[in-house]
Formats: C-alpha cells, structure tokens, sequence
C-alpha cells in the first residue's frame, strides 16, 4: 500500500472487508515512507484518534525491535520494522 490507497483502505474497513487491525498495520508499514503527520493527515479524526491510542499503547515503550513480532509488510515479518519503530518513538517523543 502506499499513501495514496488510503482512502481506499478506509472504505474497505468501514465496508467491512479490512479490520481495523489491519489497516492499522498497513499504515505502520507506511511509516517506512512518510512521516506520523503525513499519514495521520489523511485519517479521518476517529480513525486518527485510534490510530494516536495505538501508537502510544503499542511504542511507548522499551520493547526492541525484536519484540514486535507483529509487524507485516504482506511478506511476514516486517524487515524494517527498526526504521518504522525510530520513527513512531521520535514523533512520539516530540509530542510528550
């Protein structure tokens, strides 16, 4: 997915056919791209907030890279999920 599918996404999650999980996910792996703000500006403001909650719920921590398990490029096991995880913790860092 690259930024531009994002409204696209949105409509698969409130159609029902994309958890939000899912699309949570999918913007995390956009982080290896753009910034927090980039991909926030183009969330809708619930959509927005949730995605805030997780990041603070998920990052806001000392857990390693090595740790997020979770983390799919669509491929298993995000391989750059260091870079994505620098970038959550400075934005969140920034904003404390």
């Amino acid at each position: 997915m690259n930024i531009a599918d994002i409204p696209d996404a949105i409509r698969e999650v409130e159609d029902g056919n994309l958890t939000f999980a899912g699309f949570y996910a999918l913007c995390l792996d956009l982080l290896r791209f753009h910034s927090v703000e980039d991909v926030l500006a183009q969330l809708p403001g619930a959509m927005a907030d949730e995605f805030l909650v997780g990041l603070r719920r998920d990052f806001d921590n000392d857990t390693t890279a090595e740790g997020f398990v979770w983390f799919d490029s669509g491929e298993g096991d995000q391989p750059e999920k260091e870079k994505i995880l620098q970038v959550i913790r400075e934005w969140l860092q920034r904003r404390a």
